[in-house]
């Protein structure tokens, strides 16, 4: 199996634990003064997705899918730097760098903001 199916296989795998990392967490959150689900959502955009039997509400997501872009531009980046790489070393750890960085980046958008 080469790198770029593990990489595939990776990108998926965090990408499908993305999409359910926080759901249904709303009522922990603490606000003073008390605030239900339905007020906090009267003031900020939400979209509701219908998916998988449950209606899920994605808050703010326009910055959401803004977060996602940035992180998968540089996981793209960070990939192409490895297809290019021939025998500099540099391009692997700049591709790796990247690769991690645009990981790290995608990773707590789910809890920030579900």
């Amino acid at each position: 199996m080469g790198i770029g199916v593990r990489i595939h296989r990776l990108l998926l795998l965090c990408s499908a634990l993305m999409g359910v990392a926080g759901c249904g967490r709303m009522d922990a959150i603490l606000y003073d003064p008390p605030m239900t689900p339905v007020q906090m959502l009267d003031h900020m955009p939400f979209v509701e997705i219908f998916a998988f039997s449950r209606n899920f509400i994605r808050m703010e997501p326009s910055s959401t899918f803004s977060v996602y872009l940035l992180g998968l531009l540089a996981v793209g980046g960070g990939i192409y730097f490895l297809t290019i790489r021939k025998n500099h070393v540099s391009r692997f750890w700049w591709g790796m760098a990247l690769i991690f960085w645009g990981l790290a980046h995608c990773l707590p958008v789910p809890a920030i903001q579900l």
